[in-house]
């Protein structure tokens, strides 16, 4: 096997992977089940790489990667880099012949029999095979990544090099360092996990250690940066809250040199905290790659998400941020290929937002929006956005219409805060107060957010 870069057709990484990895102590990797030096990690992968090829496949074959964070998911992920396959990025799960029957890929880590022991190794059923596919390879396609759903029914975002790479670069400066301790409580499947965590860990950082619990035991995360002197952890809103809410939770925050806060919209309270932190709030889409703003560290207030960084912005009148760069999605995966869309058209994230000197703000997502039956549309995300900049101790609100007649609204209050002022609520909300049938007030404890930490309007209504 020739492990020179030299001349190789998938040379962007394959000259970043050779001198990251190969006879190299750093970066160490440290997974609940193992510990290994990037060298180890490379011959894990030389295996891969010989499976793939033993097996023809060929670049733009798809190979689909389905396992729980671990030696195994990265020395595969690193091969499928290697050998210029597109990666479509799933769920961990059992079984799976339909989902890899879904991206016609040839192979999956973590379905059909194919696996990887504790050192990251290929361990193969006895009767295991590779698929036959039945459409054509995707070559300009590097990674399939599934959306979070915010915006409607979760797609299937398809992502070249140049996407992946141009935030990997215009990110860098402000992503880990050589010297940081990275620990990653982030899920490896989703998009923000995947390219602010993982890929610039690996690429650029000493140390990634994999907490065992992926953030959900604050806990477990205190003990594993104690115990490996973590200096970096990006993670979701509410993995923060939960931490600021943990005894030793606030101290760690504070001691980071560094991490990304994304996801959702960080609450007031959760902001307070943030403020006495060198974290930084990150904001992006599946379909950005993910990445199209950046705030300073330390800087946090109730909706704030930076400014952009690689690629242009742009607000509507109608208030809808829309992104223009290198980051923007080469197309979607769709009935066994990928609908390629234009490098150089604008994306409408969805989300409405304002923009000052500081940056953007953002109010909420437009399909929140709804008109009355006498054709007025009511921005609820922007209106949901002045009730929090004008009540004390609120965290979030839902503005609705049961029938497009009436109007409902819940305001989710901090622990402790006060009442909030229904002539607040009357001002805010202006000749839509006439409309006012039902006003429920609620305190945040997480049971109404979703894993990122956003509000999750349908448990909040229905409860």
């Amino acid at each position: 096997m020739d492990h020179s870069p030299r001349h190789a057709p998938h040379s962007v990484w394959r000259d970043a992977l050779y001198s990251r990895l190969r006879g190299q102590a750093e970066p160490l990797f440290v997974f609940p089940d193992c510990t290994i030096p990037a060298a180890s990690l490379w011959v894990a992968a030389r295996l891969w790489v010989d499976l793939f090829r033993s097996h023809q496949l060929r670049p733009g074959d798809r190979v689909l990667l389905a396992r729980e964070p671990g030696a195994g998911s990265l020395a595969f992920l690193v091969a499928a880099l290697w050998e210029g396959l597109s990666i479509a990025v799933a769920l961990p799960y059992t079984g799976g012949v339909e989902r890899a029957e879904f991206f016609d890929a040839r192979l999956g880590l973590g379905c059909d029999g194919l696996d990887a022991d504790a050192a990251g190794c290929p361990v193969l059923a006895p009767q295991w095979s590779t698929r036959v596919a039945l459409h054509a390879p995707t070559p300009l396609t590097r990674f399939i990544t599934r959306t979070s759903g915010t915006g409607g029914s979760p797609r299937w975002v398809a992502l070249s090099d140049r996407n992946v790479w141009s935030v990997l670069e215009s990110h860098r400066p402000f992503l880990c360092q050589q010297e940081d301790v990275v620990l990653s409580i982030l899920p490896w499947h989703h998009s923000f996990g995947l390219f602010i965590d993982v890929l610039p860990a690996l690429l650029g950082a000493s140390m990634l250690v994999r907490e065992p619990s992926g953030g959900r035991d604050a806990a477990s995360v205190i003990d594993a940066a104690s115990a490996w002197g973590a200096t970096w952890c990006s993670m979701v809103p509410l993995q923060a809250a939960r931490l600021a809410e943990f005894g030793a939770g606030v101290a760690f925050l504070r001691g980071l040199r560094g991490g990304v806060i994304g996801g959702a919209a960080a609450t007031a309270s959760l902001c307070a905290t943030l403020r006495t932190t060198s974290l930084r709030v990150g904001y992006g889409q599946t379909e950005a790659s993910p990445g199209i703003c950046l705030g300073e560290p330390g800087a946090w207030e109730a909706g704030y998400i930076g400014r952009p960084v690689g690629c242009e912005a742009r607000v509507t009148p109608e208030s809808r941020l829309q992104v223009r760069g290198p980051n923007v999605c080469a197309g979607f995966w769709q009935d066994g290929a990928v609908r390629r869309l234009s490098a150089d058209r604008w994306l409408d994230t969805g989300d409405l937002v304002g923009i000052n000197a500081r940056g953007y703000t953002y109010f909420g997502r437009a399909d929140h929006s709804f008109k009355l039956d006498n054709g007025r549309l009511v921005d609820a995300g922007i209106i949901e956005a002045e009730l929090r900049g004008a009540l004390p101790g609120l965290e979030d609100a839902a503005l609705y219409s049961p029938d497009g007649a009436r109007l409902g609204l819940c305001l989710v209050m901090a622990p402790g805060a006060m009442t909030p002022d229904v002539a607040i609520v009357s001002r805010v909300l202006g000749p839509l107060c006439a409309r006012l049938e039902t006003l429920s007030i609620r305190t945040d404890d997480h049971t109404f957010r979703t894993p990122k930490g956003s509000l999750d309007r349908a448990k909040l209504l229905i409860a």
